[in-house]
């Protein structure tokens, strides 16, 4: 029988790795807010999101754990949008 320590060691193993993969996303996030500024984009896009959502919930079906994935992921894509908002931002005050 594995301990609490063991499967916290694996938790926390876990954490990194999304932490590493959530730095990657916000880089790719920041480039994703500069063409939307020097194109004249909106920031929010809900059809994108809605269909992002769409996606999520389907491959999370399976395993019955949809609603948990989509709130995962409306909260990634919120804090996304913030840091698009304020680069955008940041990006005007230095013109």
């Amino acid at each position: 029988m594995v301990n609490l320590l063991e499967l916290r060691d694996r938790i926390d193993t876990v954490d990194a790795q999304l932490l590493d993969l959530l730095k990657e996303r916000y880089g790719i996030v920041k480039e994703v807010a500069e063409y939307k500024a020097a194109n004249g984009l909106p920031v929010y896009d809900a059809a994108r999101e809605e269909a992002k959502i769409a996606k999520v919930r389907q491959q999370a079906e399976e395993e019955g754990l949809a609603c948990y994935y989509e709130k995962i992921f409306r909260a990634v894509m919120e804090a996304s949008r913030d840091s698009e908002e304020l680069d955008i931002k940041k990006n005007k005050q230095k013109l």
